[in-house]
């Protein structure tokens, strides 16, 4: 997330922006199908109405500072994140109970994590810790002592199924790195998917930069409707809708669980002209589409891909395309399939049915469910100075790799560090790997379990061989690419200096992860 701008001139663009609209947007219709009617709302301290105040911009950005934090975070080891510090936004979700949202990527669930460094809007800084991620979508809950909060006001004002083309936002961040910068933009499109494990996103004319992940989006009435994700840099950037957030909230302050269920399909849109045109769709069929989701843009969800090893690769082929769930109608809203999905999980429903329409034939199929939670990254082994890890979903879908042991960060001078193949990291920050490893010293290694039982055996032999697939890209001369994946074998040397092996486990009850050092 990257850019910035004056906050003068924009809370003056803002003034005649929000005049302007806020009194055409209860006319609005809403892009998302089915969000839910239920409301979470906070009232703003000293908050008029922004149509009837010539200072609407100023009274927007001032009240809703207080809900605005910045965060540091530390990473002293991880999976498969950067290690180091990083930066991001967060936003005061529950002030009674001291929640704090964000992205998950900001949180970095997979990292063994020095600190939080929670920054206020008066400059208090105070200590949080992970409490909740989601195990698909780009969120995560800090927890910090809401005595540390008794200055902010209340939690920050809340409104779900809000987000409505063309209506004006405000975000406020840590842009380019600035702590409270502020931007405005408008929505631009309510049906967008997020990239790696797709989910409901909307996309914002503005420009977002490092350290803006998860600012909240107000609207104009100084409501949260979202919170930002990610960014093309340039002249776009994508919000979750505050809605996801909210439903695990719901469980979370009943001390709950939320529930989480999937099938492994990863769905994408594609417009009705094209499957008109190329896949033997009935006209009849996208006219009757369109006319039931006009603000669309003659777009319908269709699978792309489904995960490596899901129920879904077993029942669901790329492009068939989503009518129904349940008997209920969800296109083009991920929101409404995600909440049915886990509602059936809830209950115990073993499967869900999709109404598909595959190269022009209607079809109902059956698809078992599965707990998303099931393939978290709940491990994680510190070996010759290198991180081993069994996959979770967002590796799979990334790499298409089968479940296994993977190792991604390695750092110099460690006996793995020159054998396993690297790959630039996104932005030129340093390399990583996607490597699995299958075997080691003629024992083959399909869990973590199976490296720790050899351990012992390594340290006291000190050199031995691994089998490895290489899932990311090597280069060979004039920089030609290789994707291999097939079996090589590499030598590993290792040394004392390299440190004794060490197992990392997340510990769901004390939200920390717990070292355990394995002796010879």
């Amino acid at each position: 997330m990257r850019s910035h701008s004056s906050t003068i001139s924009i809370l003056f663009t803002l003034i005649s922006i929000f005049t302007y609209v806020t009194g055409t947007l209860s006319a609005s219709v809403s892009l998302t199908s089915n969000l839910g009617s239920t409301e979470k709302t906070t009232s703003v301290p000293s908050k008029r109405p922004l149509a009837n105040s010539t200072n609407s911009a100023d009274n927007l950005y001032i009240s809703s500072q207080p809900y605005i934090v910045s965060i540091e975070i530390r990473t002293t080891l991880a999976g498969y994140s950067e290690e180091g510090t990083s930066y991001g936004t967060g936003a005061i979700l529950d002030k009674e109970q001291g929640y704090i949202l964000t992205n998950s990527h900001v949180a970095k669930p997979d990292g063994v994590i020095d600190h939080y460094d929670i920054t206020l809007h008066d400059g208090t800084v105070i200590k949080a810790q992970l409490f909740y991620v989601d195990p698909w979508h780009d969120f995560a809950i800090l927890k910090t002592d809401p005595k540390s909060l008794k200055n902010i006001p209340n939690s920050m004002p809340t409104k779900r199924n809000s987000v409505h083309l063309g209506a004006p936002v405000l975000i406020i961040g840590k842009n380019e790195n600035n702590h409270f910068s502020s931007q405005t933009g408008t929505v631009a499109s309510a049906f967008e998917t997020s990239d790696v494990l797709p989910g409901q996103v909307f996309r914002i004319s503005l420009n977002a930069q490092g350290g803006a992940s998860g600012s909240p989006v107000f609207n104009a009435e100084g409501k949260v409707i979202g919170f930002l994700y990610a960014s093309n840099g340039l002249t776009s950037a994508f919000a979750i809708p505050i809605d996801y957030a909210l439903d695990a909230l719901d469980y979370i302050s009943k001390n709950k669980t939320p529930p989480r269920y999937g099938t492994g399909a990863i769905f994408g849109f594609t417009t009705l002209s094209d499957l008109v045109r190329y896949d033997s769709f009935s006209k009849d069929k996208a006219d009757e589409i369109k006319q039931k989701f006009p603000l669309a843009f003659n777009r319908v969800l269709t699978v792309r891909t489904t995960l490596k090893g899901s129920p879904a690769e077993k029942h669901l082929l790329a492009g068939d395309t989503l009518i129904k769930i349940n008997g209920q109608d969800v296109s083009p809203s991920l929101y409404d399939l995600d909440k049915i999905t886990n509602e059936e999980g809830e209950k115990g429903s073993k499967k869900i049915t999709f109404d598909i329409i595959r190269h022009g034939e209607s079809k109902k199929i059956d698809v078992d469910l599965y707990d998303l939670n099931t393939y978290t990254l709940k491990r994680m082994l510190h070996f010759g100075k290198a991180v081993f890890y069994e996959l979770d979903d967002a590796i799979v879908r990334r790499t298409n790799a089968p479940r296994g042991v993977f190792v991604t960060n390695r750092k110099p001078g460690g006996g793995f560090y020159d054998q396993i193949p690297a790959i630039q990291r996104s932005g030129g920050s340093g390399t990583s790997s996607l490597v699995a490893i299958t075997n080691i010293d003629g024992t083959t290694i399909q869990t973590l379990d199976d490296f720790i039982k050899l351990l012992p055996k390594l340290m006291k032999k000190k050199d031995f061989y691994i089998q490895i697939r290489n899932f990311g890209t090597e280069f060979g001369y004039n920089n030609e690419p290789y994707f291999l994946q097939n079996d090589q074998i590499r030598y590993v040397p290792y040394c004392a200096t390299d440190g004794l092996p060490e197992l990392y486990t997340f510990d769901n009850e004390k939200h920390i992860w717990e070292m355990k050092i394995i002796q010879p």
